[in-house]
């Protein structure tokens, strides 16, 4: 019994000198070879460095750049609805201009056209001579069913009897429709539109004159057009 139990105790021996000879050699190995030690089974763990200050330091950096970002997006954006309206035209009032001295403006340089009470509205007149139609100044409606002229519809009316519903009236040629709220940006590059009695004109900034047939502003005689930036254009000397 006592041979039994000393083999036993020989047998356990060269077993954990076998055991302790492997991990030296993977200890070995794992130095001359490189190997991080969290990937081994013999070391002692180290998640408890996981959370350390330089991932903290990591998450921070991470969150600036983020904040950054978002700031540069939102400016950016800013700066593109800034610019939007920065190219379209200005609208101002010209209560002075008189009838005479508005008919003399070339039609390329009115955005829309109005007409006057118990005259044609709508799409009645033809569009070479009126594009988009004529619309009723703010006292009438363009009705469909009053009649002048022999005719019914299309024609501005005061009476509530033909502007009593929005069903017997075309409410896109009502009411003032024409002004430079609703057409200033058929105005073009650089003009601004003016509201009138009469209905809405655009102006050339100044520096800048009306080419003759063309719906453009362009600049006097002997300078050309140099552009400082997209949305913005300056008048120079010609050498």
């Amino acid at each position: 019994m006592h041979i039994r139990l000393v083999l036993l105790c020989a047998a356990a021996l060269e077993r954990a000198s076998t055991a302790y000879s492997l991990q030296q050699q993977q200890q070995q190995q794992q130095q001359q070879g490189g190997l991080n030690p969290a990937d081994t089974g013999f070391l002692p763990s180290t998640d408890f460095l996981s959370a350390g200050p330089t991932e903290e330091f990591d998450y921070h950096e991470e969150e600036e750049e983020q904040q950054l970002e978002n700031g540069n997006r939102l400016r950016s954006a800013a700066g593109a609805a800034t610019g939007a309206r920065a190219a379209d035209p200005a609208s101002f009032t010209d209560a002075t201009i008189s009838e005479e001295e508005f008919e003399r403006i070339s039609s390329s340089m009115k955005p829309c056209f109005q007409s006057e009470d118990r005259q044609a509205c709508g799409s009645r007149v033809k569009e070479e001579d009126y594009p988009g139609g004529l619309h009723c100044p703010v006292s009438s409606c363009c009705s469909r069913t009053v009649i002048e002229r022999g005719s019914i519809g299309g024609w501005c009316s005061k009476s509530w009897v033909y502007c009593s519903s929005s069903l017997i009236y075309e409410a896109e040629f009502s009411y003032g429709t024409c002004n430079c709220s609703a057409f200033r940006n058929r105005c073009p590059a650089g003009s601004d539109c003016f509201d009138t009695d009469f209905g809405p004109y655009c102006k050339c900034q100044t520096g800048l004159v009306e080419t003759e047939g063309d719906f453009v502003c362009t600049c006097l005689g002997g300078y050309v057009s140099k552009k400082l930036s997209h949305e913005r254009e300056q008048c120079v000397f010609q050498y």
